[in-house]
């Protein structure tokens, strides 16, 4: 898809150049006074450099957005094989403790007790940085818990949702953005206890996200529900 925007841009550049050329060439034939002739002579020649340099500039925003790219995922491996590692208790602190992780190739989550109460973190590879949702409890009244909403990034913008379910009946939670569902992602802590996330772009228009929340059985039945709300 970025190879052919930049296919398109540069035909539209070079439709521009030629546009440009057949105005001046065309003022050019209607001018008798030599000095004006040359001054669009000069003109064109100006905005020929203007083109080749928004053609340059297109090309190092790419490069720096892949060198952007490359150390997100530098960053995201350096993470990993910390929490990997036997260390991963003394790198986070000593007031607090990871009580369950889950690390895989392009993402680790981890679940964190703390002085405050409980931490859920989520890095998935690509990512600018890790995600957090913090919980006072791990035993939710109604057997289920959520948190989040939009994360704001220098170069990422998203929703990010997730929470705390101790009702067995719950095996699948859903995120209505507007008519869109995404499904979360529900990683098993023990036999009563499971947490849940969901990542996705936000999407943008005059009018804020509607976002719902629903928890479903096996059936494909709600059994809890979180009534529609502003996202954005």
């Amino acid at each position: 898809m970025k190879k052919n925007k930049k296919i398109i841009l540069v035909i539209t550049i070079i439709l521009f150049m030629v546009a440009g050329s057949y105005f001046i060439e065309s003022a050019e034939s209607e001018v008798s006074n030599p000095e004006e002739s040359e001054e669009m002579k000069k003109l064109q020649k100006e905005f020929n450099q203007l083109s080749i340099d928004y053609l340059n500039l297109q090309g190092e925003n790419e490069e720096l957005q892949d060198h952007i790219n490359w150390l997100y995922e530098e960053n995201f491996e350096t993470y990993k094989s910390i929490y990997e590692s036997d260390f991963a208790n003394e790198y986070i602190g000593e007031s607090s403790e990871i009580i369950h992780k889950e690390i895989e190739e392009d993402k680790y989550i981890l679940l964190v007790e703390n002085e405050t109460g409980f931490l859920i973190s989520v890095w998935l590879k690509g990512q600018e940085s890790p995600l957090f949702l913090e919980f006072s409890s791990l035993s939710p009244e109604e057997g289920f818990d959520w948190g989040g909403g939009q994360v704001l990034g220098p170069w990422q913008d998203h929703n990010f949702y997730g929470g705390i379910i101790t009702e067995n009946e719950i095996q699948q939670v859903n995120l209505v953005q507007n008519e869109k569902i995404h499904e979360a992602e529900i990683v098993k802590i023990d036999n009563n206890l499971s947490i849940w996330y969901s990542l996705f772009d936000y999407e943008t228009s005059i009018e804020p996200d509607q976002i719902k929340i629903e928890a479903l059985d096996n059936d494909g039945l709600i059994v809890w529900e979180e009534e529609a709300f502003n996202g954005n």
